[in-house]
């Protein structure tokens, strides 16, 4: 999946999709590509190429977690404006009888909040505005919150350490502050643990 953090400051996602977290070697039986593939250098962490606002404010950044053309419509809806109403129907238009509806999560940062857009496994979608922070979503979750919580780290060495633990999570993580500009830290920097170490 993935591991998405925001801090009340930055926000912070790793750049890893993956497909197929199952065990076994599997393949596409059309274009024969592994299922149990993962690419690295997802922009799930995107900007908007012109300004854009949502819910009245202009948006910083948006971060995914979740099915992508699911989270990817939703991007597209946002950075083009589109009633997002219109694109979760046209997103249920196009499912097959044989598909299931997608789930996934967009998060935007905007000049002033930061809202979490989610559909959920019952098919309902909801606009949120969260006011509590730190904020965690996807796969690795649970160990960007210890990173924090118990060593004390940023949102962005939030995210490193969850590439470190958990499988769903990898590729370079990318990081902004409302008033910055994107910034990553390589696939081979890790966070030095007593685990790592050995210890």
């Amino acid at each position: 999946m993935t591991t998405v953090v925001f801090d009340g400051v930055t926000l912070a996602a790793d750049s890893q999709r993956s497909r197929g977290m199952g065990s076994g070697d599997r393949h596409c039986v059309h274009c024969k590509e592994s299922i149990n593939a993962t690419a690295s250098f997802v922009e799930k962490l995107q900007v908007p190429k012109k300004a854009v606002s949502f819910q009245g404010e202009r948006v910083v950044a948006v971060a995914t977690a979740g099915t992508v053309n699911l989270t990817q419509g939703l991007v597209h809806a946002i950075f083009t404006g589109m009633d997002l109403d219109a694109a979760i129907e046209l997103l249920k238009a196009t499912t097959t009888e044989n598909q299931t509806l997608p789930t996934g999560t967009v998060l935007v940062l905007t000049k002033e909040s930061f809202f979490e857009l989610k559909m959920g496994i019952k098919h309902k979608f909801t606009v949120k505005k969260i006011t509590k922070f730190p904020y965690f979503a996807g796969s690795g979750a649970d160990v960007a919150r210890c990173g924090m919580d118990m060593l004390g780290l940023s949102a962005a060495k939030a995210v490193q350490l969850a590439r470190q633990y958990d499988k769903a999570t990898g590729g370079e993580v990318r990081y902004i502050a409302r008033k910055g500009k994107v910034k990553t830290i390589p696939v081979d920097r890790m966070i030095e643990t007593n685990h790592s170490r050995g210890e």
